[in-house]
């Protein structure tokens, strides 16, 4: 069955979705919130540091990457151990992680 796109739109609507029409939902937002993160790096100075930094952060599984410029990355992040994850990754890819605010 098929829903209109307003009611798939927002999240609360699931679970009357769920409790009236007898639908089984598969997780929800609620069940596995996303933190946002900001990391700051060193060793970035140009164009080719921030596309190193950036496609080594998306290759990171359930990383959203809100921004990435020389200096910092902004991410969202679903837990502590994907926040380890990234930072390997940025410092595999050459760089010093010198900080992480939020989580």
């Amino acid at each position: 069955m098929q829903y209109p796109l307003p009611l798939l739109a927002y999240p609360h609507y699931l679970s009357y979705i769920d409790l009236h029409l007898g639908h089984e939902l598969v997780g929800t937002l609620e069940a596995n919130p996303m933190q946002d993160i900001a990391i700051t790096i060193s060793g970035m100075s140009c164009g080719h540091c921030l596309n190193a930094v950036n496609q080594a952060v998306v290759n990171v599984s359930g990383v959203e990457v809100k921004n990435v410029r020389i200096g910092r990355a902004d991410l969202r992040v679903p837990d502590d151990s994907t926040v380890a994850r990234v930072k390997a990754a940025i410092e595999e890819a050459g760089y010093k992680v010198e900080g992480i605010v939020g989580g």
